[in-house]
């Protein structure tokens, strides 16, 4: 009997979960007991319930959720995570400022293994030409993870071109060299690897 009623307590969890406007996070728990991501979370939910027509409200609200879910490897905060940037993308006028939900979405498709989806948001983020180095570097993991080493290799070629121009040299290295050492490695390249790690 118990089984069953936590199977339906988990139901109705989902369930709660799917409202337009997610539910608060560690409800009655004292504010100064929850993390920093927690409270980022209640106030961008207090946040989407002032103006539930900002898609930057609900862009935020869900990247959020997904650093929620790479904090407790919890499934159901990249469920929140999703259903939130949808919401964004429902919201948020399809031009350059689209870049960032579609670059959030992919990176929510990423953590759930979902590598050809993401593939698809880190596209659409490229295509609204708002040129952040972002959407080019999941494109490069999606392909990566997807096994076309080749398209990944000419997604992080656009990275180190672009971020030579537009991105500070620490902060390029920060975003590409890992990316690049990774691919070196799959292709049986170690000691070009371990270099790419060292600088």
């Amino acid at each position: 009997m118990a089984k069953w009623l936590l199977v339906l307590l988990t139901f109705s969890c989902v369930a709660a979960w799917s409202q337009t406007v997610p539910p608060d996070t560690a409800k009655g728990t004292r504010i100064d007991a929850l993390s920093e991501t927690d409270k980022q979370i209640r106030t961008l939910q207090d946040q989407v319930k002032k103006t539930p027509d900002d898609y930057a409200g609900y862009d935020g609200l869900g990247a959020a959720f997904l650093q929620k879910a790479r904090e407790t490897g919890d499934i159901d905060y990249y469920n929140l995570a999703e259903q939130t940037l949808k919401k964004a993308l429902a919201l948020v006028p399809q031009d350059f400022r689209a870049a960032d939900p579609f670059i959030h979405m992919a990176l929510v498709c990423m953590g759930e293994h979902r590598f050809a989806d993401a593939l698809a948001f880190a596209q659409k983020a490229i295509a609204t030409g708002s040129g952040n180095l972002a959407a080019f570097a999941i494109e490069g993991d999606a392909y990566t993870d997807m096994g076309d080493y080749d398209e990944a290799g000419k997604a992080y070629d656009t990275v180190q071109a672009l971020g030579r121009l537009t991105t500070p040299p620490l902060m390029l290295a920060y975003m590409s060299d890992s990316r690049l050492a990774y691919l070196r490695h799959l292709h049986g390249e170690s000691t070009e690897a371990v270099g790419l790690m060292g600088e």
